[in-house]
C-alpha cells in the first residue's frame, strides 16, 4: 500500500481506526460488567422509589429505544459510504471527534477523506458489538482480533492517563530507570554508558516521545536505519562530521550510496535488548505504563543461529594460542624496534614509542590479561609488595568495573616486563590517582574502555600478517594458559593467574596468604618464556633515545 505523501498509509490509517473501535467496544462491555448491565441506568434509590415493577417497565423501554437507535444509526452510516445518502451534520461531528480522539494530525484532504471513510464503515462493527453487549451475548470476534493487532500506542490510551508519570517522554523515564539499575547495582558504569548510547541513538531516529508513542512500525523503522549504518558510523571520520551535525538518519542516507561494513544483527540486538528491558520496568514500576501494556520491541530481535560446537565443545571459530613464529611477528614489527613516527607506526623508522599500544600488547602476551583489565587500572593499583611488583585487581574500586567473577586477583609483573623498564617508565615517580594508561581510556559513552585499543590491535595484528580471525587479544589468554600447563604449573595457579573460575582455584587458593600466594605465582608466571628478545627491544628503545628521549619516555601525570 502505498503511503500519502507526507502522511499515513491506507493500511495505517485503516488499522489505527479498527484499534480504536475495538478499545471503545471492550471498555463499553466492561463498565456494562462493573455495573450489572443496563439496570445501571437507575440508582437503587431511585429504583426503590419508583416501585420494581415500574422500574422493569422503564428499564426494557430505555433499552428497545437505545437498541432500535443504534440500528437505525448502523443503517445510516452505511449508506452514506455506499454514497446512497449524503453525509449529514452529526456523521461529520462523528468523524471530527474519531480524530481527535484518535490524537491524529493530517496533514491532506486525501488522509481526511480515508480515514473519514475508515471511521464510517467500520463503526457498525461498535455499533454491533454495543447492541450484543446489551443484550448480553458475545462480542464479535472481529473486535477481539482488531484488538490484539493494534498498537500500543492505542490500547493503552485510556489506561494510561490514570498513571502517574502518565506522558513523560522517554528520556525522562530513562534517567529514572537507568538510577534505579546502578544504585541496585544491576549496572556498572560502563553499562549504564552503553545503554545511554542505545536511548540516544533511539530518540535520535524515533524522536523523544511517551513510551506508549512508539508502535512495532517505529521499531521497524530505526531497525531498519541502524542496520544500515555503516559500523565505525560514530567514530570514523568519513561519517562522524555528518553524525555529529546532521544524525544518524543523514548517515544512513549517505552509506546506502556506497559499499561499506555495516553494523551487525548483534548490535542491533544489544541495543533493542536495553530498550526492552526498559519497556519491562516501567511496566513493573507501573508509573510510565500499565502492567499489561505491550512493548513494541517484541518480535523484533533478530535470531542469530548458534555456531556449531565440536566434540570438545568449542565452537569452529573458537580463539587458538599463538605461535612463538606468529609472536614473533608481533615483536619485529615496527611498533617495538622502531617506526617512523607515532602515527606512521606501520613504517619501519629509528623511534620506539613506548605508548599504551607497546605496554598493552606485551601485558596480554606475558600475562593473559583481559583487554580490559590493565585499561581500567591506575598507578596506584601497581605495587610492590612482599618483594614482587604485581598488578593489584583486587581493589574494590575496580570491583564494579571488572568483567567476571574471576578477575580479582593478584597479577605479578613477568620478569620480562620488568626488565624492560615498564616501572620506570609508566610507575615511579606519578601520581598514584592517575590512570595507568591515560591515552588508552574512552571518552566515549558509546565503547566500552579498551575499544580504541582493541580496534587499532586488530588494524597491527592484519599489517603483521596474522589474518586468522581466531587470533585476537583475547587469544593471548589461550596462549599464556597453555603454555604454563605445558611447563608444568598446577591448574589452579594458571588460574589465578588469568582470573578463571575454578574450583581448584577456590580450593587449593583460598588457604593462602597474599605473601605466600604472590611468592609461588611469581615463580610460576616466569616459567612462561614466549620469544621476547629484551636485548634486542632495550637495544631499539636505547636508539630512539638518542634520536629523541621522549618517545620512550613520555612525560606523564
Amino acid at each position: 500500500m502505498s503511503e500519502i505523501e507526507g502522511g499515513m498509509s491506507q493500511r495505517e490509517i485503516e488499522k489505527r481506526v479498527r484499534a480504536w473501535i475495538a478499545t471503545l467496544a471492550l471498555d463499553y462491555d466492561r463498565v456494562l460488567a462493573m455495573h450489572d448491565g443496563m439496570t445501571s441506568i437507575f440508582t437503587p434509590q431511585e429504583r426503590e422509589k419508583m416501585g420494581v415493577e415500574q422500574s422493569q417497565e422503564l428499564e426494557a423501554l430505555v433499552k428497545f429505544m437505545i437498541d432500535d437507535r443504534v440500528q437505525k444509526a448502523g443503517d445510516v452510516l452505511s449508506s452514506v459510504v455506499a454514497g446512497f445518502e449524503q453525509g449529514t451534520e452529526s456523521t461529520e461531528l462523528l468523524v471530527g471527534a474519531s480524530i481527535e480522539q484518535l490524537g491524529l494530525k493530517l496533514v491532506s484532504v486525501e488522509e481526511y477523506k480515508l480515514l473519514r471513510r475508515s471511521v464510517l464503515r467500520n463503526m457498525r462493527f461498535l455499533i454491533k458489538s454495543i447492541r450484543l453487549s446489551q443484550r448480553g451475548l458475545p462480542i464479535p470476534k472481529e473486535i477481539y482480533d482488531w484488538y490484539d493487532a493494534c498498537d500500543p500506542v492505542i490500547v493503552q490510551d485510556k489506561q494510561i492517563k490514570h498513571l502517574k508519570n502518565a506522558g513523560i517522554v522517554m528520556s525522562e523515564v530513562w534517567t529514572k530507570f537507568s538510577e534505579s539499575k546502578s544504585v541496585g547495582r544491576e549496572w556498572r558504569k560502563a553499562e549504564v554508558d552503553a545503554a545511554s548510547a542505545s536511548m540516544n541513538l533511539w530518540i535520535s531516529v524515533l524522536g523523544d516521545k511517551p513510551l506508549e508513542g512508539y508502535s512495532p512500525a517505529d521499531v521497524e523503522q530505526f531497525r531498519t536505519i541502524f542496520l544500515g549504518l555503516p559500523h565505525d558510523y560514530y567514530h570514523s571520520s568519513k561519517w562522524k562530521g555528518t553524525y555529529k551535525t546532521k544524525g544518524v538518519r543523514a548517515v544512513f542516507e549517505l552509506a546506502m550510496a556506497v559499499e561499506c561494513e555495516r553494523t551487525t544483527p548483534k548490535t542491533w540486538n544489544k541495543h533493542l535488548s536495553r530498550i526492552s528491558e526498559l519497556y519491562k520496568w516501567a511496566k513493573k514500576q507501573g508509573e510510565a505504563l500499565p502492567a499489561e501494556a505491550k512493548s513494541p520491541c517484541d518480535g523484533l530481535f533478530i535470531h542469530i543461529p548458534k555456531k556449531r560446537r565440536g566434540r570438545r565443545g568449542l565452537t569452529s571459530d573458537a580463539r587458538r594460542p599463538y605461535t612463538k613464529d606468529e609472536i614473533q611477528k608481533f615483536l619485529n614489527s615496527p611498533t617495538f624496534l622502531g617506526s617512523r613516527s607515532q602515527h606512521r607506526w606501520k613504517l619501519p623508522g629509528e623511534l620506539v614509542f613506548r605508548d599504551h599500544r607497546y605496554w598493552l600488547v606485551l601485558i596480554g602476551l606475558l600475562h593473559g590479561t583481559r583487554r580490559e583489565e590493565p585499561v581500567l587500572l591506575k598507578v596506584k593499583h601497581v605495587k610492590y609488595e612482599h618483594g614482587v611488583w604485581h598488578f593489584d585487581l583486587l581493589d574494590g574500586e575496580l570491583a564494579e568495573e571488572l568483567k567476571s567473577i574471576g578477575s580479582p586477583r593478584l597479577v605479578p609483573l613477568h620478569k620480562y616486563l620488568l626488565d624492560l623498564g615498564f616501572i620506570e617508565a609508566r610507575v615511579a615517580g606519578r601520581d598514584p590517582e592517575a590512570r595507568l594508561f591515560p591515552d588508552a581510556v574512552s571518552r566515549s559513552i558509546r565503547e566500552r574502555q579498551a575499544d580504541p585499543f582493541g580496534k587499532w590491535f586488530l588494524n597491527f595484528r592484519r599489517h603483521c600478517g596474522l589474518t586468522d580471525e581466531k587470533l585476537d587479544f583475547h587469544a593471548f589468554r589461550h596462549t599464556v594458559a597453555t603454555e604454563l600447563l605445558n611447563a608444568g604449573v598446577p591448574k589452579a595457579y594458571v588460574e589465578e593467574i588469568c582470573g578463571h573460575e575454578g574450583e581448584e582455584r577456590e580450593s587449593v587458593l583460598a588457604v593462602y596468604d597474599h605473601g605466600r600466594l604472590l611468592a609461588d605465582l611469581k615463580l610460576y608466571i616466569d616459567r612462561f618464556l614466549p620469544p621476547v628478545d629484551v636485548e634486542a627491544l632495550n637495544a631499539a628503545r636505547r636508539r630512539s633515545d638518542r634520536r629523541d628521549r621522549s618517545a620512550a619516555w613520555p612525560r606523564l601525570k
